[in-house]
């Protein structure tokens, strides 16, 4: 397993657009690995769902569309974590 200084080294030598990629990407299995234990604790959130993620999925992307699936997405995890930890503390 490499440590963090690795791995942030080869983030470092990635291209702006796959450090986007890298970043989306980790947000995704957050978001996934929370939602499969809010499941099985039977802890509901509220979903946030939004049409800027798909601004993603067009090819043609700009950096706002990736600022804006960001924004979308840490609002998400808030959301998630703050109902976990309201029915788990």
């Amino acid at each position: 397993m490499m440590s963090f200084g690795e791995l942030m080294e080869n983030f470092k030598n990635l291209s702006t657009e796959d450090k986007r990629i890298e970043n989306i990407n980790n947000l995704k299995f957050i978001i996934t690995f929370l939602d499969e234990a809010c499941t099985k604790k039977n802890i509901s959130y509220r979903k946030i769902k939004s049409n800027e993620i798909f601004d993603l999925d067009n090819g043609k992307e700009v950096e706002d569309d990736y600022l804006e699936a960001l924004f979308v997405y840490t609002s998400l995890l808030k959301e998630m974590v703050g109902a976990y930890l309201d029915k788990t503390l």
